[in-house]
């Protein structure tokens, strides 16, 4: 049966994670890629490099127009120079921060799909760092307040992950930085972990008590049994599989619509009637991109 939905509220929540920055194409070949890494020599690395170096700026419409040339090759030498010296996730992580220089959100170096995390799910509300998510061997901290990591202070720690996030908007980086922060490969190479296999961190309970817990990473792609401080799974957290969603809320009037890519037009339409079986049109449109925090209507 087709009906029309009028002056229906459309909430696209543009959920892009690290992987919107790119296409789905290259994160496929990311993930297959990495299934077996092979270890690079130093050389090869600098090569890379270069090559990286060249090829950016070369490729962006305009890749210094938050960074300058200068600032970007003097990034460039200083991780050269430095390369004969560093493990491998610390080159890794050195890249990416020469490619966030840019400051364009859709250049992006994605972390390796091998780096381990630790066993945490953050969340910014306001400038509270909370934790959403642990296991039960530290469901101490779940609910608490992140207030320090390794040797620093969150807002030390918080700083050095920024340097790997492209600066668009601060809610884009806040979004970004969660994501990056519980990555122990990271956290070792920015220097704010003096150990990639266990890390102090500090937090804050309801009542203001401080207390410290040391979190060893879990390897990576390991199934996590999860505690959450959430009664149900939020909508933007179901089916994160998929690259498109689309749910119908009734009660709410509303269409809710999570994108992980874009899609062209005829795709778009066609996955909204397929979904519906309904002629969608749409006469009133609020189009929010939950990641960026740009707002625009029709």
């Amino acid at each position: 049966m087709r009906t029309k939905l009028r002056k229906t509220l459309l909430m696209i929540m543009l959920t892009l994670w690290l992987a919107g920055w790119q296409t789905t194409v290259f994160y496929s070949q990311i993930k297959s890629s990495q299934a077996n890494p092979k270890s690079l020599t130093k050389e090869q690395w600098q090569k890379d490099l270069q090559y990286l170096a060249k090829e950016l700026p070369h490729r962006h419409k305009n890749a210094f127009h938050t960074v300058s040339k200068e600032q970007f090759e003097r990034a460039v030498a200083e991780l050269d120079a430095a390369t004969p010296s560093l493990e491998e996730h610390e080159i890794l992580v050195g890249l990416r921060r020469i490619v966030a220089m840019v400051g364009d959100a859709h250049t992006a170096l994605a972390p390796a799909q091998t780096f381990n995390r630790y066993p945490l799910t953050l969340y910014w509300f306001g400038d509270d760092l909370r934790v959403l998510r642990t296991i039960a061997d530290y469901k101490r901290a779940l609910g608490t307040r992140v207030v320090g990591i390794g040797g620093l202070s969150l807002s030390e720690a918080t700083a050095q992950v920024n340097t790997l996030v492209p600066r668009e908007t601060e809610q884009f980086l806040r979004y970004s930085n969660v994501s990056l922060t519980p990555l122990a490969e990271v956290l070792h190479a920015l220097k704010i972990a003096p150990d990639i296999g266990q890390t102090q961190w500090t937090f804050e309970d309801a009542t203001g008590k401080r207390f410290s817990l040391d979190f060893k990473p879990v390897p990576a792609n390991t199934k996590v049994e999860w505690l959450s401080t959430l009664k149900e799974v939020p909508l933007y957290r179901q089916q994160s599989d998929q690259l498109m969603r689309v749910k119908s809320l009734p009660d709410a009037q509303t269409v809710y619509l999570n994108l992980k890519v874009y899609p062209d037009a005829d795709t778009f339409r066609r996955q909204l009637r397929s979904r519906f079986e309904i002629q969608v049109k749409i006469e009133w449109q609020i189009f929010i991109n939950q990641v960026t925090g740009y707002i625009c209507g029709k």
